[in-house]
């Protein structure tokens, strides 16, 4: 007996083009979360190929193989495979397929090896090798005990399930190599069985049973073998077959006569003991001729196969030769002819054992497919299209209905019902009908309830409106703050303006303002109605004796015939308007649970979008049209009881008595009406706010956080830069060895320059300056703030910090002496040359005689950046040292200004920005790098493109 062939896997790292699909279709994110999870399905595909080089027992092999399969099952559910992008729903954007070459050697020439971008290739080469590996399992069990052969019985009928499942999936054809082709999963499933009934001939033979079930056994094997042999002969897979490493048609061929002489042999038995000598000799002779025949394919055949078929020949020609002999002695009978002999009756024991795919466990629990979770955003936009189209229908029958209700209501008000016929019926205590309305109202809590409804849901509006204030406030105060810098920078604050970037949030925000005014609206008239109608609503908290003790007396009038119609109808229509509220509470249910995602999931690269759309509203138009139906019976039940009341308000034209019990109860129903209206629209108002905080408000509010915040980091990078450069000194490169080196001379570079474009939401955290960390510098136009556990220090050049007068907000900026820049009101020193603004360190408080402090000079001043902040560790430079309050020093730019003779020359300019005067032929301000406005303005195109770049960034919030 033979193994089907295993087939041989290539390596391949599918965790890589799973992981780039993955991060390109769904982002940066899930791929990282996924990865895990992907490494795990490499290591079950590295465990399965180790199973196909018969690196693990057999059956260790079919679970790796099966758990491997598994996870490839997954993988085909949730994504698709191919080498070019799927057409259909989702034809354009990013990749829609993942590419993965799998690739796998041919079972019978192993020397060809076919590559396809399909993942079901692959699941069917691992299907395969379960199958092969059953067979394996089934050639080296040991048959030479009755357990062993039973045990090879069960494990050839089960590699013929997994095979008889590869034939009838058209998934797992291919055309890659002809070992996947639905012509030889069919060949090897006979071949299979066929083994598996030569099991059951085996064990047959080994418990002596009766030589007419033995032959009818080998007749069934060599059957097998047969239509084996048949599927063998059919091109390609002939062809494909002749080229293999092993002569298969061959043995098929081989087989099938081995098993039909063995079959003619113990039928040749049977027919000895029944003494039929004569018919025994003709059925010696064809065993004779069928085992000579299997002499033609022997050649080439796996060893030990020429020695049983040598054996058998023995046997036969042994025993014809005495049959022969004894007949013509003794017997006599007679010999029929070679084609008179009727081959033997088959009998078949096996059959394929069904594979059950839903069965096999995978690297995963099965409630739990890590990769579910992924939704394109595409497909995410689109289901919540669909969703909003039919929230809007359902909304829109729920108002029709609403209207319908409402109307019937009053319909019946106007009609004196159903309170005329419930005068008729009342004795001495309400109606039951009306009761139940009053009951279920007190349950509810009655006035009272409504009363803390109403508090509850002004709490929700008042939270709502709190929560758009507070995003208002956010904006207005970044705007501020966009525009503070803006006039105090000039065209040197780059950062792209507020208004810019901010109309989407701020139409949202006008757009959730709107909502809340028309809701106040609705709650200041559903708040009027309880005020008003305060006494009307207190009577339904009144117990039923209190209430039947408030009825008149009743009418001694007969109930006429069309009040028992009317009755009839009313309620009818009561149950009407019941299962038709039901109704639409169904279909808003349907719509909410609808999968649409997974549908267009499902559907990807075989409809379109408004083809899986129409598909998915078909399911709600059931529902819908019984409602429509509702709708229009509900015009047919009112029309009739019209009809009906005419006859019963004739009839009763003359009862005073009846007509004021009409009255009463006519006031309860109208009560119990307004009542449940007004619960209704409490309920509903606060269904509202909690939608709209919920899926409007707070996100609103969080995004806008986030913008408020990374301008924030914007501006405090932006102030450093525009400082350094206002000050003519910039920062060297982070260099420890050059900690005490003022590179001043060299403007254009920075004093911090970021390693990106923004620094992140988490980098306003970090303190001090640790190597590498954001740490903002020292702001001349505000006093630093001293840093958490950290011991304030004192200036190097001033040990003993002398007390400065209280500076004021309202204070106005001053003109330095020294450059005449123009500082801030609160600046004490100015902040492009360091001259203090008032010399000497003397205050207008103490200007009037008071002698300056004596300053001293520290021995070794410990080396500290501008503003008494330490220098990083990490050999962060230290900023421009802080100038000697005693001895004003003036920069570069105002001692060359200073030695200019105070007239300026022709073209000369004055600074807009800082008042410095500048010579004609300087591009920019010395001091503040203001822009010469004498000179061509940089193109706009340019100008846009930086702008275009920046508010890229904070795009992303909105």
């Amino acid at each position: 007996m033979l193994a089907v062939g295993l087939k041989q896997p290539e390596t391949l790292h599918l965790q890589r083009p799973l992981s780039e699909f993955i991060q390109s279709r769904y982002g940066k994110k899930d791929a990282k979360n996924l990865a895990p999870h992907l490494d795990t399905i490499a290591k079950a595909r590295a465990t399965m190929a180790k199973a196909a080089a018969k690196g693990l027992p057999p059956i260790d092999g079919v679970q790796a193989s099966q758990r491997y399969l598994a996870d490839a099952n997954m993988l085909a559910s949730r994504f698709t495979f191919a080498r070019h992008k799927p057409s259909g729903l989702f034809s354009s954007g990013s990749n829609q397929s993942v590419m993965a070459a799998f690739t796998w050697a041919d079972s019978y020439r192993t020397n060809k090896t076919g590559v396809d971008y399909s993942i079901d290739f692959e699941r069917a080469s691992v299907l395969y090798n379960i199958g092969a590996l059953y067979s394996l399992q089934g050639i080296r069990e040991s048959r030479t005990d009755p357990a062993g052969i039973k045990a090879a019985f069960k494990y050839f009928q089960q590699a013929a399930g997994v095979f008889a499942l590869l034939a009838k999936s058209p998934e797992f054809a291919s055309s890659v190599t002809l070992d996947v082709s639905v012509a030889n999963y069919r060949m090897v499933s006979h071949m299979l069985l066929a083994q598996a009934q030569a099991c059951f001939f085996e064990l047959a033979v080994k418990t002596n049973k009766s030589p007419t079930l033995i032959s009818k056994l080998a007749s069934g094997t060599s059957e097998l073998f047969k239509l084996a042999y048949q599927a063998s002969q059919k091109d390609p897979l002939a062809d494909w077959l002749a080229k293999a490493n092993y002569k298969w048609q061959n043995h098929y061929a081989f087989q099938r006569h081995c098993f039909a002489a063995a079959s003619y042999f113990w039928f040749a038995k049977s027919l000895l003991a029944a003494q039929d000598y004569g018919r025994e000799i003709g059925y010696l002779q064809a065993a004779l001729d069928h085992v000579t025949q299997a002499k033609k394919f022997e050649d080439s055949l796996v060893g030990g196969l020429a020695d049983g078929r040598s054996k058998l020949h023995e046997l036969i020609q042994t025993r014809l030769r005495e049959a022969v002999k004894d007949n013509d002695t003794v017997y006599v009978q007679p010999v029929p002819k070679l084609a008179d002999i009727q081959p033997v009756e088959k009998k078949l024991v096996v059959k394929a054992v069904p594979f059950d795919m839903s069965s096999i466990q995978g690297s995963f629990d099965k409630d739990h497919n890590p990769f579910e979770s992924l939704v394109p955003n595409e497909v995410r936009k689109k289901a919540d299209e669909f969703k909003d189209q039919e929230v809007a229908v359902v909304t829109d029958l729920r108002h029709q209905v609403q209207e319908k209700t409402g109307f019937a209501r009053a319909t019946l008000a106007s009609l004196g019902l159903p309170a005329s016929l419930e005068a008729l019926e009342v004795d001495a205590s309400l109606p039951k009908n009306l009761w139940e309305r009053i009951s279920a109202l007190q349950a509810k809590g009655g006035y009272v309830k409504l009363q803390e409804k109403l508090r509850g849901v002004k709490k929700l509006r008042d939270q709502a409106t709190s929560m758009a204030g507070e995003i208002e406030t956010i904006l207005a105060d970044e705007a501020k703050e966009d525009s503070a810098m803006r006039t105090r920078f000039g065209a040197r604050w780059t950062s792209v303006k507020s208004e810019d970037i901010t109309a989407k949030p701020r139409e949202n925000l006008a757009r959730i303002r709107s909502y809340l005014q028309t809701a106040a609206n609705s709650d200041q008239q559903i708040e009027n109605d309880v005020r008003s109608n305060r006494d009307q609503l207190l009577v339904l908290s009144q117990s039923r004796p209190e209430l039947d003790a408030s009825l008149p007396k009743g009418s001694s009038s007969k109930v006429p015939p069309s009040a028992l119609k009317i009755r009839e109808l009313l309620d009818k229509l009561s149950a009407l308007l019941t299962q038709r509220d039901e109704a639409v509470e169904a279909l808003a249910e349907a719509v909410e649970s609808a999968n649409i995602t997974g549908a267009l999931i499902a559907n990807a690269g075989k409809k379109t979008i408004e083809q899986v759309f129409a598909v998915e509203q078909a399911k709600f138009h059931p529902m819908q049209q019984k409602v429509q139906a509702m709708i229009k019976e509900q015009d047919s039940i009112l029309e009739q009881v019209q009809q009906h009341n005419a006859e019963f308000v004739k009839s009763r034209e003359n009862d005073t008595a009846l007509a004021e019990m009409e009255k009463v109860l006519q006031s309860l129903n109208n009560s119990c009406t307004l009542c449940e209206r007004l619960f209704s629209n409490l309920t509903e108002g606060e269904r509202f706010y909690q939608d709209l905080i919920k899926s409007h408000i707070q996100s609103l509010h969080a995004k806008v956080d986030d913008f408020a915040f990374a301008r924030a980091q914007e501006r405090k990078i932006l102030l450093e830069q525009v400082s350094a450069a206002s000050m003519g000194w910039s920062a060297p490169a982070n260099n420890s060895s050059n900690n005490n080196n003022n590179n001043n001379n060299n403007p254009q570079q920075p004093y911090y320059q970021p390693s990106a474009p923004y620094p992140n939401q988490g980098q306003h955290q970090q303190q001090g300056g640790g190597g590498g960390a954001f740490n903002p510098a020292y702001n001349p136009y505000q006093q630093p703030q001293q840093q958490q556990h950290q011991q304030p220090q004192q200036s190097m050049y001033q040990p003993v910090q002398p007390q400065q007068p209280e500076a004021k907000s309202d204070e106005q900026p001053w003109s330095c002496k020294a450059c005449t820049f123009q500082n801030n009101g609160i600046a004490l020193a100015c902040g492009a040359c360091g001259t203090p603004r008032f010399p000497n360190n003397v205050s207008p408080a103490n200007s009037g005689g008071g002698a300056p402090q004596q300053q001293q000079q520290p021995q070794q001043p410990q080396q500290q950046r501008f503003g008494g902040y330490p220098a990083a560790a990490s050999g962060y430079p230290a900023a421009r040292p802080a100038a000697n309050f005693n001895q004003p020093q003036a920069s570069p730019a105002v001692a060359s200004n200073a030695s200019q003779d105070s007239s300026s020359n022709a073209g000369d300019w004055s600074c807009p920005q800082c008042t410095l005067s500048n010579k004609a032929t300087d591009a920019q301000c010395a001091i503040c790098e203001f822009a010469n406005p004498n000179a061509k303005a940089a193109p706009a195109n340019a100008q846009q493109q930086e702008a275009s770049k920046k508010k890229g960034f904070f795009s992303t919030f909105f």
